[in-house]
């Protein structure tokens, strides 16, 4: 079973390496046959392959740096949730996005599963 420090130094690593821009090893994260679904509502992309490429082009088109904004809240049924921000390019202009992502686990720790909780009205100009 997937511990709570597994699960919390999943979503510190998770905001690192999609900061460090490293989409690659953003998917390593990632089960073989997981899934991703950001934001809620768009398409899913499954497989660590689909899941790889999407962070690659997310990094390209956007450049984000995110961090945690407050504690990994984790369970005992292997899903956990945080709250996150995302300073990026997005749409081509400087941007601030508040997002809370919910991930499941498998027993040794990988991600099955991301969902990004956020939309329009989670995104704010930010100065530069």
């Amino acid at each position: 079973m997937v511990t709570a420090a597994q699960m919390r130094e999943a979503f510190e690593a998770y905001a690192s390496l999609l900061s460090a821009g490293d989409g690659d090893a953003v998917a390593a994260l990632f089960a073989e046959d997981a899934w991703i679904e950001d934001p809620l509502g768009a398409a899913r992309h499954v497989g660590r392959e689909a899941i790889a490429a999407f962070y690659r082009g997310a990094i390209e088109r956007a450049a984000p740096t995110v961090r945690l904004t407050g504690p990994v809240r984790v369970s005992a049924v292997g899903e956990a949730a945080a709250p996150m921000q995302s300073h990026s390019n997005f749409g081509g202009s400087p941007k601030e996005i508040d997002i809370i992502d919910v991930f499941s686990f498998d027993d040794g720790g990988k991600i099955t599963s991301m969902r990004a909780f956020w939309g329009e009205g989670n995104i704010r100009d930010r100065a530069g």
